[in-house]
Formats: structure tokens, C-alpha cells, sequence
């Protein structure tokens, strides 16, 4: 895919780098017990406060919604540079969700990158997850 968009060329970047972040729950659900070296990086991989935690949960729900909404109007977009302006306004939004929820977009991404590194982070992510959408059940699972 080619991105023609100099001014807009960071936040499409920053699209990209968020976009993995949608696999983090079912990051902890997948890997599970998988690569016993992943306890040394673990190790290596620094905290993140609760406060932290809380608002990067946040604001990952609120760009899950807006990811959502967004995949239907590109599915509904007639042209490439109508898909083009939905994207860019996209990446916006979340931009704008990201330091509305007290971060900014590096302090998200380093987040994102210790949760993709640590289990229990990971872990105690997808808990806090959990509780924010309502549920009270195990939410590890593809659903049935």
C-alpha cells in the first residue's frame, strides 16, 4: 500500500505501530505458557504504573470502537482518496483519544511494546480489560 501524505505521514505511522495493538488481549490468551525464554525479557521490560495502565486501557477501547466504525466506511468508500481521507481523519481520532486519556502517542506505544513483552503485564492488561467491558467470565477464549 503506498501513502502519498507528507504532513499526515507520522500519524499514518502511528496508525500502523497502533494497529498491532488490537492482538495484545488475545496476545495473552494465545501465547499462554509459550517460550520459556520470554521470562528473561520479562525481566528487562519496566513496569507500567496502574494510573498508566488505566488510561492506556482506555483509550485502547475507545480506538477499538473508532477501528470498528472506521472499517466499515472504508468497506463503504467508493474511491481511494475518499479511503484516504477516512484513514487520515481516523488516525486523528486517535491521536486525539490517545492524549484525551492523559498520554501521548510514544508513552501508548511504549506500553504497547512492554505488553507485547511481558506476560504478566500482559496478563493483568487483559483483567483490567475485562473488568472495563462488564465482564465477570474468563475472557481468554475465540468465543464459540
Amino acid at each position: 500500500m503506498r501513502i502519498r501524505a507528507p504532513r499526515s505521514a507520522p500519524t499514518f505511522a502511528a496508525l500502523f505501530l497502533l494497529a498491532g495493538l488490537f492482538a495484545v488481549p488475545h496476545l495473552a490468551a494465545q501465547q499462554g505458557a509459550q517460550d520459556p525464554g520470554s521470562r528473561t525479557q520479562a525481566r528487562k521490560a519496566e513496569k507500567i504504573p496502574q494510573q498508566d495502565l488505566d488510561h492506556f486501557a482506555d483509550a485502547y477501547l475507545a480506538i477499538s470502537q473508532l477501528r470498528q466504525s472506521v472499517k466499515q466506511k472504508l468497506q463503504n468508500a467508493g474511491s481511494k482518496k475518499e479511503r484516504q481521507n477516512i484513514q487520515t481523519q481516523a488516525n486523528q481520532k486517535m491521536a486525539s483519544i490517545i492524549k484525551d486519556n492523559g498520554l501521548t502517542i510514544q508513552r501508548y506505544q511504549k506500553i504497547t511494546q512492554t505488553l507485547n513483552k511481558d506476560q504478566s503485564q500482559r496478563q493483568a492488561f487483559a483483567q483490567l480489560m475485562q473488568k472495563k467491558r462488564g465482564g465477570s467470565g474468563d475472557d481468554t477464549g475465540g468465543g464459540s
